[in-house]
């Protein structure tokens, strides 16, 4: 679900595939959003339901992977608007987004909840016993630290910038093949992973908060 403060809402499945092509319905200037995050990232999946949402038809995701890079691309004319996560209802304050609002300025225009599933996906073929190690963002691990902990005691975990990131370099031949990563099931979709379990978050219903920003008026 997500919440913004006007009260609207919006329920979907965190694992549902969402469309990576922009509405070309309206005629206008396309608005630039960047997001700390890359395809299949919670961050994607939030802004374009946040578009959704607000019902702006005619906008472009740019793919920055941190906060850092967004709050940079914003304050240069990179993009016109800035999503990224704040804090989660399991995992607590995002450790990356501290020091860079502290080292930017823009104006936060809203914030809203998303909810967020985490699964725990490796190579085809891949199975569980096998698994190396454990690779996602911190924050991600944060949330799923009961199931890794009575599944996987004795396999160690790796921070990531990204847990896209994670899922696309897995796929791709920059991490072991036998790591798994923790993220959403739309990442395995569009990366070709194999879901090992999920939901595996700590409590099923998981938030993360979101801030949407804007430059500040010269």
């Amino acid at each position: 679900m997500l919440r913004d403060k006007t009260g609207a809402s919006f329920i979907a499945n965190p694992g549902d595939e969402i469309s990576r092509t922009t509405p070309a319905t309206t005629t206008g200037k396309v608005l630039r959003i960047g997001v700390a995050g890359v395809e299949g990232s919670f961050t994607e999946m939030a802004a374009r339901m946040h578009c959704n949402v607000g019902g702006l038809n005619l906008f472009e995701l740019v793919y920055l992977t941190a906060t850092d890079n967004v709050l940079v691309s914003l304050e240069t004319g990179g993009i016109d608007r800035a999503i990224f996560a704040i804090e989660n209802s399991i995992g607590g304050v995002v450790r990356e987004y501290l020091p860079a609002i502290l080292k930017h300025r823009c104006k936060f225009v809203t914030t809203f909840d998303f909810e967020v599933e985490q699964v725990l996906m490796v190579n085809p073929k891949v199975m569980g016993g096998q698994v190396t190690v454990i690779i996602s963002q911190g924050q991600a691990l944060a949330q799923c630290q009961i199931h890794l902990r009575e599944n996987y005691p004795d396999i160690p975990q790796r921070d990531y910038i990204d847990t896209a990131t994670a899922a696309r370099d897995l796929r791709g031949g920059k991490l072991p093949r036998t790591a798994a990563v923790v993220g959403s099931r739309a990442a395995a979709r569009l990366y070709d992973l194999d879901v090992l379990a999920g939901p595996i978050q700590d409590n099923q219903k998981n938030y993360t908060t979101f801030i949407v920003a804007e430059r500040l008026a010269e």
